[in-house]
């Protein structure tokens, strides 16, 4: 692993390198640095340039002003950009992940600045403006924010975390953990005051780019934790998956779960919910809503007939769109086969879309 600095306009932004490969930015949650991304960055940067980074103002990224600012999404989504095009070679298309408040960042960087992203997987993001009940979810907030001015930063987190259904696990003791994760317990601790004094709002507060990301809901991956269902975390995810008519990936485990499982435990954790299989650029997975390949038959849906695929996997057709998935149409419905560096069928390889399709999610 390597570390460095980028100067962007009014900070210093430090991340981290593992690994080689296709660009990948892991982007944590707001009060999050990149640190906490160690139980998965290894084991992905087998297969990716893995970056991690510190975003403005939290940890080891420092701000030019003396004084802490209001962490807006367009100025995180511009320090996320302008490292991407730091750090991935010319010609060649970089993978998002976001979880929390990366995910609302990710979210805006898809919008904004498509060109060269390949993939953004959004875990969780808590855009709970975009909610039936916004307005409740914004007194919510507004009362954390409250407690946090009066009572301080324990109170007004004891509330959030009741309030999103203690989805999240309490830090771990720093004494007990190894040196550099007992150094990175101590920097979110110090990060969370910040957090809930400049980013709390903002963050929470933000509506998607509908109209800017349905075009581009080929290339996006909405995803939450199968912990958090009928909990807050959770409900962003579904309503903009339903407003975007892309289906919700669910991970193990809750609002930080993606940390808290690696990524080669359960088995099906790395091909099912991170792109590792991409690597070599063999395994596509295409923008429509046609079939996916499946490590055994499904089940469970009337509306699928199955048939084996021609790799030997299984192939379902679906026909919910109007439209019967063949060899031939099958560009645009590839999914996953179930070992990574399986070879494309004939068909897919001709198709003349595959720079654009989903890859090996």
């Amino acid at each position: 692993m390597r570390s460095a600095t980028l100067k962007v306009p009014g900070a210093t932004l430090y991340y981290e390198v593992r690994g080689s490969g296709p660009v990948l930015l892991l982007l944590p949650g707001s009060g999050g640095d990149a640190a906490v991304f160690d139980p998965i960055a290894d084991t992905l940067a087998e297969h990716f340039t893995v970056v991690t980074l510190d975003p403005r103002g939290y940890s080891r990224s420092v701000l030019d002003s003396p004084e802490p600012v209001d962490q807006q999404v367009a100025v995180q989504r511009d320090d996320a950009h302008r490292l991407l095009e730091t750090l991935t070679p010319a010609g060649e298309d970089a993978y998002i992940f976001g979880g929390s408040g990366g995910a609302v960042v990710a979210l805006d960087l898809l919008a904004h600045h498509p060109e060269r992203l390949r993939l953004v997987i959004a875990h969780e993001p808590p855009c709970f403006a975009v909610l039936p009940d916004a307005a409740e979810q914004k007194a919510f907030i507004d009362e954390v924010y409250t407690l946090f001015r009066t009572e301080g930063v324990a109170a007004a987190g004891t509330r959030f975390l009741e309030g999103i259904g203690g989805t999240m696990k309490a830090m771990p003791n720093p004494a007990e953990l190894p040196p550099r994760t007992a150094e990175m317990i101590h920097r979110l601790h110090a990060n969370a005051p910040l957090m809930m004094a400049h980013e709390l709002r903002p963050i929470t507060s933000y509506i998607p780019n509908e109209t800017a990301l349905a075009p581009l809901a080929h290339r996006l991956i909405l995803a939450a934790g199968k912990e958090t269902r009928a909990h807050l975390p959770h409900r962003p995810a579904v309503t903009l998956a339903d407003h975007l008519h892309i289906p919700l990936t669910e991970f193990p485990g809750g609002h930080s779960g993606f940390t808290e499982t690696p990524p080669n435990s359960p088995p099906n954790y790395s091909t099912s919910y991170w792109p590792r299989a991409c690597v070599s650029g063999t395994v596509p997975k295409c923008g429509t809503r046609g079939g996916r390949y499946l490590s055994r038959p499904p089940s469970g849906r009337r509306d699928r007939q199955q048939r084996a695929g021609p790799t030997g996997c299984w192939f379902a057709d679906v026909s919910d769109d109007q439209r019967r998935v063949t060899p031939s149409t099958r560009r645009a419905s590839c999914v996953l086969p179930p070992r990574p560096g399986t070879r494309l069928p004939s068909e897919c390889r001709a198709c003349p879309r595959l720079r654009t399709c989903r890859v090996g999610v």
